[in-house]
């Protein structure tokens, strides 16, 4: 009886869809925005649901009525032919369910709706447009109630230098001066492109400023590379490279000599040296007025 049931729910709430689409067209037709065929369709549907609904009560009452004559004449042929069909309706009251529930629109976390791009009863389909941030089927913007991120892009070529956890600092327009900290939480796995540019999304995690800061700001980053502590570093633009050889140049007698060198990490335009030279010594970043690299002893 409870799997009977399930299907007179289906087949209502079928109908009930009918009917609401067949008013809201009914509504068009009046404005003249869709021809009377058209309308016709909308009233067969609403028609059909009805017929199945039908079937679906008529189907119910008589499994409930079997249900009676097995408890006055209990055969156990008949018992497990009920049962069998119980257990069908089962199984149609699980998808009829399922599909109810996706009639419902959740967030996957708690917060506030700050944009919204449909209204009940309307139709949303794949090709519905929604924002630039969110996907084609999404009807809503939901910023989280705790844990407010920033949505930066990045450009492909500077992509590389970004990794997960990196710092960053993050200043708004509505509070000048103030500098507030966070970490890159999320790289988007695919590029997106604006006006021929290609560009990938970054998700940045506040640390502080979540008490002031609010949806929809206007804000600049600055993301942090790595930092070499107590290391020595020489310019970029000193490191040379003669017979496949690494190294930089030095005063030497009278003369630019060629060091060979160990290299470190490299931090922007900064490179770490290992071995090869000691703090305080001077390297060349360029050669002096008419000097040759050729012509240095390497």
């Amino acid at each position: 009886v409870g799997g009977g049931s399930g299907a007179v729910q289906d087949a209502q709430v079928r109908l009930d869809l009918a009917r609401s689409q067949f008013d809201r067209n009914q509504q068009l037709q009046r404005q003249g925005a869709i021809s009377e065929n058209e309308l016709d369709t909308f009233r067969q549907q609403v028609r059909s649901a009805e017929a199945a609904l039908a079937q679906a009560q008529a189907s119910a009452e008589e499994t409930r009525q079997r249900l009676v004559d097995l408890r006055n004449t209990p055969e156990p042929e008949a018992i497990a032919q009920v049962a069998a069909r119980l257990e069908q309706a089962r199984g149609q009251l699980q998808a009829t369910q399922v599909r109810l529930e996706d009639t419902r629109i959740r967030a996957p976390f708690a917060g506030v709706i700050t944009q919204k791009f449909a209204t009940e009863g309307a139709f949303v389909t794949p090709t519905t447009s929604a924002s630039d941030a969110s996907s084609a089927t999404s009807t809503a913007i939901v910023a989280l109630a705790s844990g407010l991120e920033i949505l930066a892009e990045v450009p492909e070529a500077d992509i590389e230098q970004i990794t997960v956890g990196q710092r960053v600092e993050v200043e708004a327009d509505a509070f000048p001066g103030e500098v507030f900290a966070g970490r890159v939480r999320l790289i988007a796995p695919e590029a997106i492109e604006r006006q021929n540019v290609t560009l990938f999304q970054v998700r940045i995690e506040l640390e502080t400023g979540k008490d002031i800061l609010l949806s929809n700001m206007n804000v600049s980053v600055a993301f942090i590379g790595e930092q070499l502590n107590d290391a020595l570093v020489v310019p970029t633009v000193a490191v040379v490279t003669q017979n496949g050889e690494t190294g930089v140049l030095v005063q030497g007698e009278n003369r630019i000599r060629f060091r060979p060198v160990t290299l470190g990490s490299q931090v922007g335009e900064q490179i770490q040296i290992l071995e090869g030279v000691e703090a305080g010594e001077r390297v060349f970043v360029d050669l002096p007025p008419g000097q040759q690299l050729e012509n240095i002893q390497f």
